[in-house]
């Protein structure tokens, strides 16, 4: 049976009704997993004459302090349910770069996972929009969970995990990340799909002539990967799990966005980096591409957590 280390989960925030959303999945999270939170916003300190139109001589640490004082009672309202649920809880406030100050909140805090909208405050300079997501991912030391904008209440957002897809390139790290989809699969009694894409790449003949995959290399290829799914697949017999694998031919992102929506899943799992062995130059585009893409929660796992 997989296991997986979830203790502390890092939550970071700008009061929005999208990282309130996420602030909901993650307390419903850390009381499934007895893991507590730590909660940061981040006041962009670089950025508030942009963002607010400050005149030049504006006193930007005073900014920064009223802004320390409004965050730490949005705290509070945020925190008022979650203690008599029973889930542990720490609020932090710092000010800088969103993202680096999240990346270093996560090293620093020894956070197993983070969980974070890709959109903010409108007019914050994308402040939680995927650009700054994408960075997270890229960069963090745990894996993250990622969600995209939803235009409903934050009670909406409540946790449902009943079918999770687990993209699979057969590389170390997406190995690793299966791990991360079986022990979720294991905790909610979810379904598990293992999708595995081949690539229709043009490849170069010579120097004059290029061409694409002949189809008997494509037959040979999808049983090859249907063989090793399906290998993949028994070793969660274990764990008592529903288990279906499934390869599609295409662009990997484009064929895992059409799976997770045509089959209702509720939550991607997947590496950020695989098989080419040059960091984020395949899958970690891909995942990047999903995370911003993704109608559903996407939970991204990276070479330190699946080595």
């Amino acid at each position: 049976m997989a296991t997986i280390n979830i203790q502390r989960i890092l939550v970071p925030t700008d009061f929005s009704k999208y990282a309130d959303q996420a602030f909901r999945y993650a307390a419903d999270l850390a009381k499934d997993f007895g893991a507590a939170l730590s909660i940061l916003h981040v006041v962009p300190e670089g950025d508030l004459r942009e963002i607010y139109a400050y005149p030049q001589d504006i006193d930007l640490d005073q900014i920064i302090r009223d802004q320390q004082r409004i965050a730490g009672e949005r705290f509070k309202q945020m925190v008022a349910g979650e203690a008599s649920r029973g889930v542990a809880f720490e609020t932090t406030i710092y000010a800088g770069k969103p993202f680096l100050e999240i990346v270093n909140a996560a090293k620093g805090k020894k956070a197993n996972l983070i969980v974070m909208a890709t959109r903010g405050r409108t007019g914050l300079s994308h402040l939680f929009m995927g650009s700054v997501a994408e960075k997270v991912v890229r960069m963090a030391p745990c894996p993250v969970l990622t969600m995209k904008s939803r235009e409903e209440e934050p009670s909406a957002a409540s946790l449902k995990i009943s079918h999770i897809l687990c993209p699979i390139d057969f590389s170390d790290p997406s190995k690793g990340a299966l791990q991360y989809a079986i022990a979720f699969a294991q905790k909610y009694q979810a379904k598990l799909t293992l999708l595995h894409v081949i690539q229709m790449n043009i490849y170069a003949v010579d120097e004059l002539h290029s061409g694409v995959i002949p189809a008997e290399m494509l037959g040979e290829l999808g049983r090859k990967a249907t063989a090793e799914l399906d290998t993949l697949a028994s070793g969660t017999e274990a764990a008592s799990l529903d288990v279906s694998t499934k390869v599609a031919h295409g662009v990997p992102f484009l064929q895992i966005l059409a799976e997770a929506k045509e089959s209702n899943v509720d939550l991607v799992v997947m590496a950020t980096h695989g098989r080419t062995g040059l960091r984020y130059a395949l899958m970690g585009s891909v995942a990047e591409k999903i995370v911003r893409e993704a109608d559903c929660p996407v939970l991204t796992v990276g070479m330190q957590e699946s080595s």
